[in-house]
């Protein structure tokens, strides 16, 4: 907010919180904190987006590959998982 953005973007995918026990990659945990930021940011319209959340990882890479971003994505991503 100190930057004046009043939308975040996560790359988060809901199956990680299913699969690998991640609650904080599931929609209804990021509701949860995007409803405590409002208050915080005292900002009623702060949104968290989730465009991935309800993907595959397969998924996410046949997406980046139909934008012709993926080796791009591959080439310059970091990952927690590494």
């Amino acid at each position: 907010h100190q930057l004046g953005a009043s939308t975040l973007f996560m790359g988060v995918i809901a199956v990680d919180g299913e699969k690998m026990g991640y609650r904080d990659c599931t929609r209804a945990y990021i509701d949860l904190k995007q409803a405590i930021l409002r208050l915080d940011l005292n900002d009623p319209h702060f949104e968290i987006r989730t465009p991935l959340v309800e993907m595959t990882k397969a998924d996410t890479l046949r997406l980046s590959q139909q934008l012709g971003i993926l080796e791009f994505l591959l080439e310059h991503t970091i990952s927690c998982y590494e």
